[in-house]
Protein backbone atom coordinates (compact mmCIF):
# COMPACT_ATOMS: atom_id res chain seq x y z
CA UNK A 1 0.00 0.00 0.00
CA UNK A 2 1.27 3.50 -0.71
CA UNK A 3 0.17 7.45 0.27
CA UNK A 4 -2.50 6.77 -2.38
CA UNK A 5 -4.76 5.22 -0.38
CA UNK A 6 -5.29 8.17 2.36
CA UNK A 7 -7.32 9.62 0.03
CA UNK A 8 -10.31 8.08 0.30
CA UNK A 9 -9.98 8.92 4.29
CA UNK A 10 -9.61 12.43 3.43
CA UNK A 11 -12.52 12.62 1.93
CA UNK A 12 -14.12 10.92 4.76
CA UNK A 13 -12.23 13.44 7.10
CA UNK A 14 -13.00 16.37 4.60
CA UNK A 15 -17.07 15.49 4.61
CA UNK A 16 -16.88 15.57 8.41
CA UNK A 17 -15.23 18.54 8.90
CA UNK A 18 -17.81 21.01 6.52
CA UNK A 19 -20.71 18.74 7.46
CA UNK A 20 -20.01 17.88 11.44
CA UNK A 21 -18.08 21.26 12.35
CA UNK A 22 -15.60 18.78 14.20
CA UNK A 23 -17.72 17.18 16.31
CA UNK A 24 -16.77 13.85 15.18
CA UNK A 25 -13.57 14.18 17.15
CA UNK A 26 -15.73 14.45 19.89
CA UNK A 27 -16.93 10.86 19.68
CA UNK A 28 -15.30 7.94 21.52
CA UNK A 29 -15.72 5.23 18.78
CA UNK A 30 -13.66 8.02 16.31
CA UNK A 31 -10.66 8.78 18.54
CA UNK A 32 -10.83 5.00 19.13
CA UNK A 33 -10.31 4.10 15.78
CA UNK A 34 -7.94 6.98 15.17
CA UNK A 35 -5.19 5.35 18.07
CA UNK A 36 -5.90 2.15 17.18
CA UNK A 37 -5.10 3.24 13.29
CA UNK A 38 -1.94 5.43 14.42
CA UNK A 39 -0.71 2.22 16.58
CA UNK A 40 -0.79 -0.03 14.16
CA UNK A 41 1.62 2.51 11.66
CA UNK A 42 3.91 2.99 14.50
CA UNK A 43 6.27 -0.17 13.50
CA UNK A 44 6.27 0.52 10.16
CA UNK A 45 7.27 4.74 10.88
CA UNK A 46 9.77 3.07 13.41
CA UNK A 47 11.53 0.96 10.82
CA UNK A 48 11.38 3.68 7.69
CA UNK A 49 13.04 6.15 10.47
CA UNK A 50 15.79 3.89 10.92
CA UNK A 51 16.13 2.51 7.42
CA UNK A 52 15.94 5.82 5.82
CA UNK A 53 16.13 8.68 8.37
CA UNK A 54 12.59 9.52 7.37
CA UNK A 55 9.09 8.31 9.22
CA UNK A 56 7.17 7.84 6.20
CA UNK A 57 9.52 9.02 3.25
CA UNK A 58 7.11 8.22 0.64
CA UNK A 59 4.78 10.92 1.96
CA UNK A 60 7.90 13.17 2.46
CA UNK A 61 9.01 12.84 -1.33
CA UNK A 62 5.50 13.22 -2.70
CA UNK A 63 5.09 16.44 -0.53
CA UNK A 64 8.16 17.59 -1.84
CA UNK A 65 7.39 17.27 -5.22
CA UNK A 66 3.91 19.04 -4.38
CA UNK A 67 5.29 21.72 -3.26
CA UNK A 68 7.88 22.80 -6.09
CA UNK A 69 5.33 21.85 -8.39
CA UNK A 70 3.14 24.42 -6.64
CA UNK A 71 5.76 26.82 -6.66
CA UNK A 72 6.90 27.04 -9.85
CA UNK A 73 3.35 26.90 -11.19
CA UNK A 74 3.87 23.97 -13.15
CA UNK A 75 0.25 22.66 -12.01
CA UNK A 76 -2.80 23.45 -14.56
CA UNK A 77 -6.36 22.56 -14.81
CA UNK A 78 -4.66 20.86 -18.07
CA UNK A 79 -3.01 18.29 -16.32
CA UNK A 80 -6.55 17.29 -14.49
CA UNK A 81 -8.29 17.08 -17.22
CA UNK A 82 -5.71 14.67 -18.49
CA UNK A 83 -7.21 12.08 -16.06
CA UNK A 84 -10.58 13.28 -17.08
CA UNK A 85 -10.44 11.85 -21.09
CA UNK A 86 -9.50 8.45 -19.38
CA UNK A 87 -13.13 8.02 -18.45
CA UNK A 88 -14.93 7.69 -21.52
CA UNK A 89 -12.29 5.04 -23.02
CA UNK A 90 -11.92 2.75 -20.00
CA UNK A 91 -15.63 3.42 -18.68
CA UNK A 92 -17.00 2.54 -22.46
CA UNK A 93 -20.25 4.35 -24.02
CA UNK A 94 -22.78 2.61 -22.00
CA UNK A 95 -21.80 2.89 -18.80
CA UNK A 96 -19.84 6.75 -19.23
CA UNK A 97 -23.45 7.52 -20.34
CA UNK A 98 -25.00 6.31 -16.93
CA UNK A 99 -22.13 7.67 -15.15
CA UNK A 100 -22.85 10.69 -16.55
CA UNK A 101 -26.48 10.76 -15.88
CA UNK A 102 -25.74 9.95 -11.93
CA UNK A 103 -23.05 12.71 -12.25
CA UNK A 104 -25.98 15.17 -12.92
CA UNK A 105 -28.05 13.70 -10.42
CA UNK A 106 -25.42 14.51 -7.63
CA UNK A 107 -24.56 18.07 -8.65
CA UNK A 108 -28.37 18.85 -8.64
CA UNK A 109 -28.63 17.46 -5.56
CA UNK A 110 -26.13 20.00 -4.40
CA UNK A 111 -26.99 22.74 -5.95
CA UNK A 112 -29.91 22.41 -3.91
CA UNK A 113 -29.37 20.62 -1.07
CA UNK A 114 -25.81 21.93 -0.06
CA UNK A 115 -26.01 24.65 2.83
CA UNK A 116 -29.06 22.22 4.50
CA UNK A 117 -26.61 19.08 4.63
CA UNK A 118 -23.90 20.98 6.30
CA UNK A 119 -25.63 22.93 8.79
CA UNK A 120 -29.15 20.21 9.43
CA UNK A 121 -28.54 17.06 11.83
CA UNK A 122 -31.58 15.68 9.80
CA UNK A 123 -31.54 12.39 8.55
CA UNK A 124 -33.01 13.51 5.30
CA UNK A 125 -30.09 15.25 4.67
CA UNK A 126 -28.03 11.97 4.43
CA UNK A 127 -28.54 11.89 0.52
CA UNK A 128 -26.76 14.97 0.35
CA UNK A 129 -23.67 14.35 2.44
CA UNK A 130 -23.09 10.98 0.56
CA UNK A 131 -23.26 12.70 -2.37
CA UNK A 132 -20.49 15.03 -1.40
CA UNK A 133 -18.81 11.97 -0.29
CA UNK A 134 -18.67 10.76 -3.84
CA UNK A 135 -17.88 13.77 -5.33
CA UNK A 136 -14.78 14.33 -3.13
CA UNK A 137 -14.06 10.76 -3.23
CA UNK A 138 -13.87 10.96 -6.90
CA UNK A 139 -12.10 14.55 -7.32
CA UNK A 140 -9.55 14.11 -4.60
CA UNK A 141 -6.71 11.42 -6.54
CA UNK A 142 -7.62 13.05 -9.86
CA UNK A 143 -6.46 15.89 -8.55
CA UNK A 144 -3.74 14.28 -6.38
CA UNK A 145 -2.20 12.46 -9.59
CA UNK A 146 -2.56 15.67 -11.82
CA UNK A 147 0.41 16.65 -10.03
CA UNK A 148 3.40 14.75 -11.23
CA UNK A 149 2.09 15.80 -14.70
CA UNK A 150 4.23 19.70 -14.37
CA UNK A 151 7.26 18.23 -12.53
CA UNK A 152 7.79 14.96 -14.45
CA UNK A 153 9.16 15.06 -18.46
CA UNK A 154 6.63 14.42 -20.17
CA UNK A 155 2.89 13.55 -19.38
CA UNK A 156 3.29 10.96 -16.37
CA UNK A 157 -0.44 10.21 -16.61
CA UNK A 158 -1.48 6.31 -16.59
CA UNK A 159 -4.76 4.78 -16.23
CA UNK A 160 -4.24 3.43 -13.08
CA UNK A 161 -4.07 6.66 -11.23
CA UNK A 162 -7.89 6.94 -11.24
CA UNK A 163 -8.24 3.14 -9.90
CA UNK A 164 -8.88 4.68 -6.32
CA UNK A 165 -11.65 7.17 -7.65
CA UNK A 166 -13.21 3.98 -9.28
CA UNK A 167 -15.55 2.67 -6.57
CA UNK A 168 -17.03 5.78 -6.07
CA UNK A 169 -17.23 6.10 -9.90
CA UNK A 170 -19.21 2.81 -9.90
CA UNK A 171 -21.37 3.76 -6.87
CA UNK A 172 -22.35 7.11 -9.30
CA UNK A 173 -23.12 4.89 -12.19
CA UNK A 174 -25.74 2.94 -10.05
CA UNK A 175 -27.47 6.02 -9.10
CA UNK A 176 -27.55 6.82 -12.91
CA UNK A 177 -29.03 3.39 -13.57
CA UNK A 178 -31.69 3.90 -10.76
CA UNK A 179 -33.08 6.75 -12.25
CA UNK A 180 -33.45 5.56 -15.68
CA UNK A 181 -35.16 2.51 -13.99
CA UNK A 182 -37.49 4.81 -12.28
CA UNK A 183 -38.59 6.54 -14.90
CA UNK A 184 -39.09 3.53 -17.24
CA UNK A 185 -41.02 1.75 -14.28
CA UNK A 186 -44.06 3.29 -15.67
CA UNK A 187 -44.01 1.68 -18.50
CA UNK A 188 -44.06 -1.85 -16.88
CA UNK A 189 -42.02 -3.74 -14.39
CA UNK A 190 -41.06 -5.97 -17.23
CA UNK A 191 -40.28 -3.13 -19.25
CA UNK A 192 -37.84 -1.56 -16.93
CA UNK A 193 -36.23 -4.60 -15.53
CA UNK A 194 -35.31 -6.03 -19.38
CA UNK A 195 -34.60 -2.16 -20.21
CA UNK A 196 -31.69 -1.93 -17.06
CA UNK A 197 -30.91 -5.65 -17.99
CA UNK A 198 -29.94 -4.93 -21.49
CA UNK A 199 -27.90 -2.24 -20.85
CA UNK A 200 -25.81 -3.75 -18.42
CA UNK A 201 -24.95 -6.72 -21.14
CA UNK A 202 -24.16 -4.06 -23.22
CA UNK A 203 -21.81 -2.47 -21.10
CA UNK A 204 -20.21 -5.93 -20.43
CA UNK A 205 -19.63 -6.32 -23.88
CA UNK A 206 -18.23 -3.35 -25.10
CA UNK A 207 -15.68 -4.18 -22.05
CA UNK A 208 -14.77 -7.21 -22.87
CA UNK A 209 -14.39 -5.75 -26.43
CA UNK A 210 -12.00 -2.85 -24.83
CA UNK A 211 -10.17 -5.58 -22.93
CA UNK A 212 -9.54 -7.91 -25.46
CA UNK A 213 -8.37 -5.26 -27.92
CA UNK A 214 -5.81 -4.21 -24.71
CA UNK A 215 -4.39 -7.57 -24.04
CA UNK A 216 -3.63 -8.16 -27.75
CA UNK A 217 -1.72 -4.98 -28.29
CA UNK A 218 0.12 -5.44 -25.05
CA UNK A 219 1.25 -8.90 -26.11
CA UNK A 220 4.84 -8.20 -27.90
CA UNK A 221 5.34 -4.69 -25.37
CA UNK A 222 7.99 -6.50 -23.48
CA UNK A 223 9.41 -8.65 -26.42
CA UNK A 224 12.65 -7.22 -25.99
CA UNK A 225 12.83 -8.33 -22.68
CA UNK A 226 12.36 -11.79 -23.11
CA UNK A 227 15.01 -11.62 -26.00
CA UNK A 228 17.42 -10.38 -23.26
CA UNK A 229 16.45 -13.35 -21.12
CA UNK A 230 16.70 -15.94 -23.90
CA UNK A 231 20.40 -14.41 -24.69
CA UNK A 232 21.50 -14.44 -21.07
CA UNK A 233 20.29 -17.98 -20.72
CA UNK A 234 22.29 -18.80 -23.53
CA UNK A 235 25.47 -17.17 -22.40
CA UNK A 236 25.58 -18.13 -19.21
CA UNK A 237 25.71 -21.34 -16.67
CA UNK A 238 23.04 -22.20 -14.13
CA UNK A 239 25.41 -21.16 -11.53
CA UNK A 240 25.96 -18.05 -12.30
CA UNK A 241 24.63 -14.78 -10.27
CA UNK A 242 23.10 -12.24 -13.08
CA UNK A 243 21.69 -8.33 -12.14
CA UNK A 244 19.53 -7.02 -15.17
CA UNK A 245 17.88 -3.86 -15.21
CA UNK A 246 14.75 -4.70 -16.11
Amino acid sequence: ASAKEVLVVLAIFFLLMFSDNFRFLKDKKVLVALLIGFMLLVPYMAYYKSATGSFLPRSTTTSAALGESLASNQWSWSNFLFFIKYLPTYLQLPWFILFLIGLVIIIANLVLGLDLAIKSKDDSENETRKNIFLLLWILLPLFFFSYPLGIAPGNYGEPRFILEALPAIFFVMALGLNRVHDLLIKYGKGFALTFIILIILLGIFYQLRLADASLKSKATSFSQVKQAGLWIKENSNDTDWIIVAS
